[in-house]
């Protein structure tokens, strides 16, 4: 397993290239094949390419949104304090990758941008207190959970959605709504998530390296920064007061709950959009005021 590893490691790092780069690459693979597979002219790709360059710019924010809200709910002081809880199970470098992999899975599932932020936290907070653990794999831990983000998939969402809007994006392929029960939450798909919980942890145990292959990392590089000092509230403006006020936060929520009950009690399904409002709301809640929303304090 190891040996397996050390080849994808030294493969991915002479021939993968930057995120931008391989977008680029895609980009040229899908105008060579328009144009031998649906024989069009290169000038007639290039009009598909720039008339449809903004077409996802929509999709784009929802996707923008889902981690930025994520991060905002990940960073909770709620949160914070169960990632430092947690950091505390394992007690050797084996187990101390493969509790990261199980628990930013979990998390993943629970929701996507949620799961990538908290796991990647997780994984920082147990490098602190597990002393020889590989750190590189800790961080590949977290952030392969993303295999099980499939309960809460954006592709999975946007077809659970507006028939219309899916109409136009699949240019006439699909004309109705596919329920969440035929994709996300299929038994096939549970059957696949349960296997994989399983298997996951134990293939991260087997891949970490020998003592004297190990790369760790100085806890003392990953100290956070310190919490804000508490603002006097008879000395705050009337604008500060408000940006600080619990009592804001808490009808914002109050208002959002009741839609999100209204909507999911009407029948419809959940979508990208109601995903984010509800990140968005939860996000409200656990922050307390706005200003440690905004700021993730």
């Amino acid at each position: 397993m190891q040996k397996l590893t050390n080849g994808c490691i030294k493969l991915v790092q002479k021939y993968l290239p930057d995120a931008f780069l391989f977008a680029i690459l895609l980009t040229g693979i899908v105008f060579i094949l328009g144009i031998l597979l649906n024989h069009e002219t290169p000038m007639s790709m290039i009009l598909h390419w720039g008339d449809g360059f903004w077409g996802l710019l929509g999709f784009s924010m929802q996707m923008a949104l889902v981690v930025i809200l994520g991060n905002a709910l990940a960073n909770a002081p709620i949160f914070k304090r169960i990632i430092r809880w947690l950091a505390k199970v394992p007690k050797s470098p084996k187990s101390a990758v493969a509790f990261v992999a199980v628990i930013a899975a979990i998390a993943t599932m629970i929701q996507w941008g949620f799961g990538l932020v908290f796991g990647a936290i997780l994984a920082k907070e147990v490098a602190k207190t597990v002393r020889g653990t590989d750190y590189r794999l800790l961080i590949a831990a977290s952030y392969s959970a993303f295999m099980f983000s499939i309960l809460t998939s954006s592709i999975h969402l946007k077809a659970a959605s507006n028939p219309d809007e899916l109409l136009k994006v699949t240019s006439g392929v699909l004309d109705h709504v596919i329920p969440l029960t035929q994709t996300s939450y299929h038994i096939m798909t549970i059957a696949a998530l349960i296997a994989m919980i399983i298997i996951f942890p134990i293939a991260f145990m087997r891949m970490h390296p020998a003592p004297e292959d190990t790369i760790c990392i100085d806890p003392d590089l990953l100290v956070d920064e310190p919490e804000p000092a508490p603002v006097d509230r008879k000395s705050m403006t009337p604008a500060e007061k408000f940006e600080n006020s619990m009592i804001v936060s808490l009808l914002v929520f109050i208002a959002g709950a009741v839609y999100i009950v209204w909507h999911f009690a009407s029948g419809k399904s959940l979508t990208i959009d109601m995903m984010n409002f509800m990140l968005f709301m939860f996000g409200m809640l656990l922050h307390k005021n706005l200003l440690k929303l905004l700021f993730h304090q």
